[in-house]
């Protein structure tokens, strides 16, 4: 009988845990799921500040092999040592959805559910989009929308927080005051 109570918490803790990673499905961005527009213009900042990072505009897909779908654009900023991670402060925009494949086009529907700056008369969340990306499978995958190319994030250092931006809670507004929901998050940094 103590055996088989003990198989039954196993089988149940399993199951829980289980679900507990279903639900979770963007606690993590692995590099193969996300790739970044491409070519991203680096810029220096003005020579009197003896910096040696660089910063461009970025806009990052990332496809859950669960189907949903997170889009962040923002500020990136690369290292004198090459490695690149996203600007704490320069805002984001940031809209989640589902993705699917069909043939050689991904079909993604997303709203933006945050953005750093709320703009007066628009919702958050907003209204949902639809976006079909050509794909070319060859010794790496080639992303295409009407606005250009994506490819992957390399040297990318910041998958923990890209993960919280695309996870977080958000706060709602109905385009000119807030609404009740859930708050903001504070992603770590």
């Amino acid at each position: 009988m103590h055996n088989s109570g003990v198989r039954i918490k196993n089988k149940l803790l399993f199951l829980f845990l289980f679900l507990a990673r279903l639900c979770t499905g963007q606690s993590t961005v692995q590099p193969e799921w996300a790739v970044v527009s491409s070519p991203l213009k680096w810029e220096s900042p003005p020579r009197e500040q003896q910096s040696n990072t660089k910063s461009a505009t970025a806009r990052i897909h990332v496809s859950f092999p669960s189907g949903e779908y997170g889009d962040v654009s923002c500020y990136l900023i690369r290292e004198g040592d090459g490695s690149v991670v996203i600007s704490r402060g320069d805002g984001e925009v940031v809209a989640v959805g589902r993705w699917r494949q069909d043939g050689d086009h991904v079909l993604i529907s997303s709203r933006v559910v945050y953005r750093t700056v709320a703009i007066s008369g628009r919702p958050i969340p907003e209204v949902e989009t639809t976006e079909s990306l050509r794909t070319k499978r060859g010794r790496y995958w080639t992303v295409r929308d009407a606005r250009g190319r994506y490819a992957a994030l390399l040297h990318f250092k910041d998958w923990g927080y890209l993960a919280s931006l695309i996870r977080c809670d958000r706060e709602y507004s109905d385009g000119e005051k807030r609404t009740e929901g859930v708050q903001p998050c504070a992603p770590l940094r």
